[in-house]
């Protein structure tokens, strides 16, 4: 859609609706190559570092430094409270915008969403959905009727229904393939997204599902395939996972579409490692990975995500699944020695 506001979005409580009914396109900065891309980079990561200091997730920090190295092209950049180190990151973006006009930053905006099971937070969590509505009037320009934003909660519902119908087609489709299906279809126009997903399942009718051991995953965020592919390098295939940016809500539709809908599904959305509650993630992730043949539940966990590290007791007490461990990584990336070791020793590669 030529013409059309892009928004740099950053974590999985941004409702996506809100911005198809002014035609904005997301940028899912939190989606970008994590790896140093160049000099420009480089000194915008260590910028990053300085700024957000050590103690955060990695991932946090390569954010802030794609945001610092090329802000431009951007109407403005929302952010959620997902993870804690979402949220440090919200407060360093709006202080440096605040602070330093040269840096050519786009407005910051803070979209807040609750998943306590309270009216209370409910009440707030729509306040706060119709606060950025607002908020993307203004940058764009337009002012969306009730029948936009019906039809683009609608719309967006049927591209979560297909991405979680292509999730349940793994292994046939490869984790790194839904992985990166995933991340594009939200910076799609649904009508787009559809077209690529409708392509994709077509595709498994003509392929017969992969003999290579199966695995689940679990712990860290996961915007984009990096990780993934980098597992699926040791012969594997990642056929479920409880991830945000994975497979994590995609079962979750809006009752009503409007903007009261839509901040409902999200305040019931609150199954992640750092909002959830670990004993019912642990469950629901073992049936998902029984039922999709796993050997194994790999929990992967970056430097600094300890939300994602503490929950490997009250997974293995949940299913009789061998749990591999491959913690402390870097941010798009993965020790594949520590995870071959791990699956070697319960007998999963040879």
């Amino acid at each position: 859609m030529s013409g059309a506001a892009v928004i740099g979005v950053v974590g999985r409580d941004v409702p996506i609706e809100v911005f198809d009914a002014v035609d904005a396109r997301v940028r899912r900065l939190d989606a970008l190559p994590r790896g140093a891309a160049g000099p420009v980079f480089a000194e915008a990561f260590a910028e990053a570092e300085e700024i957000l200091g050590t103690g955060i997730d990695p991932d946090a920090t390569a954010t802030l430094a794609h945001v610092l190295a090329d802000p431009s092209g951007l109407a403005a950049i929302v952010l959620c409270s997902d993870a804690d180190a979402t949220q440090r990151l919200y407060y360093a973006l709006r202080e440096l915008a605040r602070r330093e006009h040269g840096r050519g930053l786009p407005p910051i905006h803070l979209a807040d969403v609750l998943h306590l099971p309270r009216a209370a937070s409910l009440a707030y969590t729509a306040a706060e959905v119709a606060r950025l509505q607002e908020a993307l009037g203004d940058w764009t320009g337009r002012r969306p009727s009730a029948g936009d934003v019906a039809d683009a909660a609608r719309a967006r519902g049927q591209v979560r229904r297909m991405l979680w119908l292509l999730a349940d087609l793994r292994p046939v489709v490869s984790g790194a393939e839904f992985a990166a299906l995933r991340a594009r279809a939200d910076e799609l126009a649904p009508e787009a997204a559809l077209v690529a997903l409708r392509e994709a399942v077509a595709s498994t009718r003509r392929s017969s599902p992969s003999d290579l051991p199966r695995i689940a995953l679990t712990g860290s965020s996961q915007w984009g395939p990096a990780v993934v592919e980098r597992i699926e390098q040791l012969g594997v295939r990642v056929v479920a996972d409880d991830c945000a940016g994975g497979a994590l809500g995609l079962e979750l539709d809006v009752r009503e579409p409007s903007i009261d809908g839509i901040a409902e599904r999200g305040w019931r959305d609150g199954q992640s490692a750092h909002r959830g509650s670990a004993p019912e993630r642990a469950a629901a992730l073992a049936v998902r990975a029984e039922r999709a043949g796993a050997a194994a539940i790999v929990s992967y966990a970056r430097r600094r995500d300890d939300a994602a590290m503490w929950e490997v007791g009250t997974l293995r007490a949940a299913t009789a699944l061998p749990v591999v461990v491959v913690h402390e990584q870097a941010a798009g990336d993965i020790d594949l020695s520590v995870l071959r070791d791990g699956l070697e020793q319960i007998g999963m590669l040879r």
